[in-house]
């Protein structure tokens, strides 16, 4: 439902999420060139970001797709306001008619969708084919899962060097009582328990 109000309010980003689903399935030609880019990619909503869980598609594949997308931007109040002002009188009064017999859920997203419609400037920059948008997500996956070996990497330096460290200071501590240690082994070898032998293994 939070999709199907975006629609109506204009938002074209889930239309464009089921290009990517063709285009990731495999469905169209490397050189075909990619629709217009929808603003907003790369700040989905909870709706857009549920639909393109459920369609599956790889987030490599939107964060590529997102970099041509500029942020979403508000109606301009004053803007809108002189647009619904210029509206023929007979036309207002519809609307005025719409919203008092509880059409208004939808009349907000219509209207600013006919006003996004009269005359926003087209998407900037060159259409990308399908053949770079997946290069280009092919690389991003590869970068992403380097950053990701590297900071495994630092996060098993960083427990080994700890580990070391716990070692060194419990050396230290056996070296300080040192003869109470050695007390201890004799006492559980000589319990002749299990549990004392494996104690006494330890402290050895």
């Amino acid at each position: 439902m939070p999709v199907r109000g975006d629609l109506a309010a204009g938002d074209l980003r889930a239309l464009y999420l089921g290009w990517l689903l063709s285009l990731q399935s495999g469905e169209l030609d490397e050189d075909e060139t990619e629709p217009d880019v929808p603003a907003g990619l790369a700040s989905l909503s909870g709706g857009l970001a549920s639909l393109a869980e459920f369609l599956r598609l790889d987030e490599d594949l939107i964060a590529a797709a997102a970099a041509a997308s500029g942020p979403m931007a508000a109606p301009d109040p004053a803007a809108l306001s002189r647009w619904i002002g210029s509206l023929p009188a007979h036309e207002k009064d519809a609307l005025r008619l719409r919203a008092a017999t509880g059409d208004g859920a939808h009349l907000g997203a219509e209207l600013q969708r006919r006003f996004g419609a009269t005359g926003g400037p087209a998407p900037d920059g060159e259409r990308r084919t399908v053949g770079q948008l997946l290069a280009r997500a092919e690389a991003r996956s590869a970068e992403r899962s380097r950053f990701e070996a590297e900071a495994r990497a630092r996060q098993e330096e960083a427990a080994r060097q700890e580990a070391a460290m716990a070692l060194e200071r419990r050396l230290a501590e056996l070296a300080r009582r040192e003869p109470a240690a050695w007390r201890e082994v004799g006492a559980h070898m000589a319990s002749k328990r299990a549990d004392g032998r494996v104690a006494a293994i330890h402290l050895l």
